[in-house]
């Protein structure tokens, strides 16, 4: 099992709720990629290479894509009307990657919920179409792992105030370079990264991929905060 493959089972081992915000939040990462292939081709172009589906003639449609498209929108929808009517939740937002980041913050009301079957479905159902949205946005099989560990660095407020970085740290796994492992990467700034000599060797000494990235990240906190208060 490669590195990143240990990485993704050992999230998958957490509680129902934290793999089911793991699920969802994926879904909501990869909504741009899916709903761009919805134009057979990946979308219509100019001459100049952008995709600019008001300059051109659209594309045929990908029906396996808008079938896709579709069952998750129907599953956000669902979800999003159970909340309204068992909470006193409203959405703040309508489109569906709106409504899953919303959901996502609410999952114990489904993992936790008295109807069992309900709480059985819903995970499964996460899982289900992160790995379907995964293979019908990403058909290569890349996809960015969340390692569960926030930034560490820092930036400058427009300001000139240092404010610390709202990213988090992922890892992006690719088939096609399976023997490689790559930098753990911030999802805000890419300029943010731990190179993967220094997070590989406190794996090997700890054992643990992900607890590994969340000690170095740790590390260069206090060395950032170290540098930034001499």
């Amino acid at each position: 099992m490669s590195t990143l493959d240990q990485i993704d089972t050992a999230i998958r081992r957490g509680h129902p709720s934290v793999l089911a915000r793991y699920d969802i939040l994926a879904i909501v990462d990869m909504w741009p990629e899916l709903t761009a292939r919805v134009a057979a081709g990946g979308g219509a172009k100019d001459s100049s290479g952008i995709a600019s589906p008001t300059k051109v003639a659209p594309l045929p449609v990908r029906v396996d894509v808008v079938d896709v498209v579709s069952e998750v929108d129907q599953w956000a929808t669902f979800l999003a009307r159970a909340l309204m009517e068992e909470t006193d939740w409203e959405p703040q937002g309508t489109s569906t990657p709106a409504l899953l980041r919303q959901i996502a913050q609410r999952v114990g009301h489904f993992t936790e919920h008295e109807d069992e079957m309900l709480a059985l479905a819903f995970c499964d159902d996460a899982e289900r179409l992160r790995a379907l949205v995964l293979k019908t946005a990403r058909p290569s099989g890349r996809r960015s792992i969340r390692i569960g560990a926030k930034c560490w660095e820092h930036g400058t407020s427009d300001l000139g105030e240092r404010v610390a970085c709202r990213g988090n740290l992922t890892v992006l796994a690719d088939p096609e370079r399976a023997n490689v492992v790559p930098d753990v990467v911030c999802d805000q700034d890419s300029a943010h990264r731990i190179d993967p000599t220094t997070w590989q060797r406190a794996w090997r000494r700890t054992g643990d991929a992900v607890g590994a990235v969340r000690l170095v990240a740790r590390w260069h906190a206090e060395l950032v905060d170290m540098s930034a208060s001499a």
